[in-house]
């Protein structure tokens, strides 16, 4: 890595951009590999990014890292009130849930997650987002990471069965 910096390095000066550049580690990458490792139950794998979205964006990661669990629990919550208003055709669903015939995974996902543990899952689950999101906006009294390491043990528990 060093080298590559060095070659990048024109007037061998390594700025943060130079350095942001030759690492290419982007937050959103950072996140959506946490999402993708908690959705598919590997709890190791998404502590794992968590550790790295946090270490790569320290200020903006959390809230990142939230706003794609929120956006996955809200399509969870979503389909539980879909199935209670009775809607049964997948495009029905898919609709529902905001998603487009090709997003039909996540709606497979959601209905496994749902079926295995119901409407008194969601809840918790959103509760839990609800909690985070305070703990994170600073009603906590500290920067614990804690709160997304209990969120992350939660969804890959959830999704992963």
């Amino acid at each position: 890595a060093l080298e590559v910096l060095d070659l990048l390095a024109e007037d061998r000066r390594v700025a943060r951009s130079l350095v942001d550049v030759a690492t290419f580690r982007i937050g959103e990458q950072g996140a959506f590999a946490w999402s993708e490792a908690w959705q598919k139950g590997n709890l190791a794998l998404a502590l794992a990014a968590l550790r790295l979205a946090l270490e790569d964006e320290p200020s903006a990661a959390p809230l990142m890292l939230l706003g794609q669990a929120r956006r996955s629990v809200e399509q969870l919550a979503r389909l539980a009130e879909a199935r209670a208003r009775g809607l049964r055709s997948a495009q029905e669903r898919l609709t529902a849930l905001g998603l487009s015939p090709k997003q039909g995974f996540v709606l497979e996902r959601c209905e496994r997650v749902l079926d295995r543990g119901g409407t008194a899952l969601v809840d918790r689950l959103v509760q839990l987002v609800q909690a985070t999101d305070l703990d994170l906006k600073g009603r906590a009294l500290n920067q614990s990471p804690t709160p997304l390491v209990v969120l992350t043990a939660s969804l890959a528990r959830a999704w992963g069965g």
